[in-house]
């Protein structure tokens, strides 16, 4: 759904980090193609200080509310 959504992550092997980016599937994407990086755009990115990120961490991004049907939310875990 679109606005303020929780995203957590739950690591099996916590890494020094250096933040996290959030993208979004782009109005019009076609769900029967196979994704790729033009397919994405950004909706958040959380900065971290270079130490392990806690396990059961919770970042609030904002979702685009001009979107409806199928849409997939890609996160990226930048380890440092």
């Amino acid at each position: 759904k679109g606005g303020e959504n929780t995203f957590t992550w739950k690591y099996t092997a916590p890494h020094s980090t250096s933040q996290w980016h959030y993208y979004i599937t782009k109005k019009g994407w076609n769900p029967n193609n196979p994704l790729t990086r033009a397919d994405f755009e950004p909706i958040g990115t959380v900065k971290h200080d270079g130490s392990k990120a806690s396990n059961n961490l919770s970042h609030k991004i904002n979702v685009p509310t001009d979107r409806s049907g199928y849409h997939v939310i890609l996160a990226v875990w930048d380890v440092a």
